[in-house]
């Protein structure tokens, strides 16, 4: 016995001017959503950018700072705040030359608590 995927009351297909009626409704309807769908991704766009604007400038100060801090870092001749009249002591170098770039500084340590 064959079974049918069929809800009570279905007829037969449409005729001719019904299925043109369904491919209007249809095209229609696609139309509509893609112009919809358009409106949106414009409006989430222009959201983006004036948000993106808006980012950037409240974090221009900020920008700026950083900047200008690289400069001076970049300019300063000791490698750590506050260290500019420090002069080496170790067994290698006299105690009246400076530090200079990427010079390694030797130093002794005590292990206070090894637990930790």
């Amino acid at each position: 016995m064959p079974i049918y995927l069929s809800s009570p009351g279905s007829g037969p297909p449409g005729g001719i001017l019904s299925r043109i009626l369904a491919a209007i409704v249809a095209a229609v309807l696609l139309v509509l959503f893609v112009v919809f769908g358009f409106a949106i991704f414009l409006v989430l766009l222009v959201v983006a950018i004036v948000g993106g604007i808006i980012f950037s400038w409240r974090f221009r100060k900020v920008r700026r700072e950083m900047e200008s801090m690289m400069q001076e870092a970049a300019g300063a001749s000791a490698p750590f705040p506050g260290t500019e009249d420090a002069k080496p002591r170790g067994k290698n170098k006299p105690a009246d030359t400076e530090f200079s770039q990427g010079e390694t500084l030797e130093g002794e340590y005590k292990v206070i608590d090894k637990e930790r």
